[in-house]
């Protein structure tokens, strides 16, 4: 069915209002190909991820596969880059090798918690709409804090829902992969991609599925069908929630009144309590006590902060597979950031499982029994669903002093490490801007994982509360009419398009950025009958005319210039804002198109 034959069908969309839900309509409807929204993409990250406010998320395009990239890849998605982070996963908005993101709503403020935020590229470059949605990873607090910060929903589920093989391993115990979505509806959609049973968890670092010490089910065995019934029939009225009074005073709960009215018009009762299990957690018997979990034992945090770490390492690198990097012993200790794992002697880490550690047994029973004793029995008593504000404040991008920066709910989310550790599951929810600072700031809903879909689902769609970044509004390239299918004749022809040879050198102009290019390559269809329609270059989203096709041989030659970017904190590797992004994009007589990027230094 043709859009204009659906009433109810949009005519026109752009990439900055559109959801999963329509570009897979614009798709399904043949009124763009996959070529050219990710042609669409790749405009807007030149045009503010590159220049303009320059927020530098995407460090590198087109990267390997974790498990579920594979799994997005056998759905048709079109996996577009990796997103920035601080420095091996440790840290918030702390400058790693790419840089840092910066964040889309103002440069003033950080697009995460200090020291809790490694997913700051994600959020950033998900709130920004360079892509349709993203995946963060949650530690402590990294997926939910940049979530917040970046007006986004951010999902960290239970143990083993998702597959997090090919996730770089930080705390294995605790890490989480956290699809980074704008609405809950876009969530449901991934959610149904990604939500399966890794048949190769045994090869990779994923905890929970090494151990034999407690049970986790099958994903397939706990996800609905179809994650769109789980709104169905949800309702919030006569819920009652609980509030932790440890977090109602700070800063980022002062747009907590919109929430509370938004839950109290859906029939729910909001109730200020205490918060037994974030006390006990943090409860110090003596000076330094890392956590309090009875039945720990007492080395087991040296073991899962320094060994454990080291091991998964080691183990990430031997299943990644590059030939610089075989196994952490290839890598030289006094580069490795953070220094947190025992180098002096990295070979000794090689050939062990992070579930294999002396403690593991004890340490997992005694996770799981305290988040039954001071969650699970507590909310039985009453309780329904837990609801704070995610961070503690939103802070400036540069800390202005440590003692500030390292304040509970601003080192980290509020909860901290409490909440991954015992395996809370949990999910963001839009709470408003703090006005002062025009920032977005989010709350945190937790308890299980399918009651957490449903009713964020309804709150969401009752309280409306989420603010586009303003550095990044909507620009003309971003729109697409919906009108009419742009595939035409025999749409099974494809177009074959290879790039041969790239070259390009720099000349001199005064203050500009400049580059000589010369590309040439092949072009042809692979049914006879349909012919090719046009080849066309476009760099940095404009578009090149100077694209020549004689038989199957095409070439492109340009002259490109850009002002020069002035940067205070240049980067130590090159990222994409440092080139030129150049796409050339062949169509074939019946509308279908193939595409190749290249990235000019």
């Amino acid at each position: 069915m043709s859009a204009t034959n659906d009433p109810k069908a949009p005519q026109s969309i752009n990439l900055v209002d559109a959801s999963i839900k329509d570009l897979l309509y614009a798709l399904n409807t043949r009124a763009i190909t996959s070529a050219q929204l990710v042609s669409l993409y790749l405009h807007r990250i030149r045009y503010y991820d590159c220049r303009g406010p320059s927020l530098n998320t995407i460090c590198v395009v087109n990267p390997k596969d974790a498990a579920i990239v594979s799994l997005l890849r056998k759905a048709g998605a079109v996996v577009l880059g990796k997103t920035n982070m601080s420095a091996m996963a440790d840290g918030g908005g702390q400058r790693g090798l790419y840089g840092r993101a910066e964040s889309p709503y103002s440069p003033l403020y950080s697009t995460t918690a200090y020291a809790s935020g490694s997913s700051n590229g994600c959020g950033t470059s998900t709130a920004a709409s360079f892509a349709a949605f993203g995946f963060a990873g949650d530690t402590v607090s990294s997926g939910r804090s940049s979530a917040s910060n970046n007006a986004l929903v951010g999902y960290s589920p239970s143990r083993g829902v998702i597959p997090n093989r090919g996730q770089w391993p930080f705390y294995p115990t605790c890490d989480v992969v956290v699809p980074h979505t704008r609405s809950v509806e876009d969530l449901f959609t991934v959610l149904y991609v990604i939500v399966a049973d890794d048949q190769d968890a045994v090869r990779g670092i994923d905890f929970w599925w090494n151990q034999d010490f407690v049970s986790i089910p099958k994903a397939s065995s706990i996800r609905p069908r179809n994650y769109h019934t789980v709104a169905d029939s949800c309702t919030l009225s006569g819920k009652r929630i609980a509030v932790p009074k440890c977090f109602v005073g700070v800063p980022a709960a002062k747009p907590l009144h919109k929430a509370r009215a938004t839950f109290e018009s859906l029939g729910a009762t909001m109730i200020e309590t205490d918060f037994p299990l974030l006390e006990a957690y943090m409860k110090q018997d003596f000076p330094g006590q890392g956590c309090n979990v009875p039945g720990m034992p007492s080395s087991w945090m040296d073991i899962e902060r320094c060994e454990m770490i080291a091991t998964a390492w080691d183990d990430f690198l031997r299943i990644d597979g590059d030939s610089k990097y075989p196994n952490l012993t290839a890598a030289d200790p006094d580069k490795i950031h953070p220094l947190v794992a025992p180098m002096d002697n990295p070979s000794k880490h090689r050939g062990k499982k992070p579930s294999s550690f002396p403690g593991v047994e004890q340490t997992t029973k005694a996770l799981e029994d305290m988040r039954k004793r001071e969650l699970e029995a507590w909310m039985d008593s009453g309780f329904d669903l837990i609801a704070f504000p995610i961070n503690g404040d939103v802070p400036y991008a540069d800390a202005e002093s440590m003692v500030y920066a390292l304040q509970d709910g601003i080192k980290h989310a509020n909860g901290g490490r409490a909440l991954k550790h015992v395996g809370v599951p949990c999910i963001t929810a839009p709470m408003g801007n703090i006005e002062a600072k025009d920032m977005p700031v989010r709350l945190t809903l937790a308890y299980a994982d399918s009651g957490l879909l449903r009713y964020s689902y309804v709150y969401e769609s009752a309280s409306r509360l989420r603010v586009p970044p303003p550095l990044t509004p909507l620009i003309s390239s971003d729109c697409m009419s919906l009108g009419n299918s742009c595939l035409r004749s025999s749409v099974k022809a494809k177009s074959v398009l290879d790039i041969l040879s790239a070259t390009w050198v720099k000349t001199k102009v005064p203050a500009l950025e400049a580059r000589r290019v010369a590309v040439d390559g092949i072009l042809h269809s692979d049914d006879p009958s349909v012919s090719v329609a046009s080849i066309q270059a476009f760099v940095s989203g404009g578009r090149s005319v100077s694209v020549s096709l004689v038989g199957d041989k095409w070439k492109w030659e340009a002259s490109l210039s850009r002002s020069r970017a002035s940067e205070k904190y240049p980067t130590i590797a090159k990222v994409p804002k440092d080139c030129f992004l150049a796409a050339i994009i062949a169509a074939l007589e019946n509308g279908r198109t193939a595409a190749s990027m290249l990235l000019i230094d």
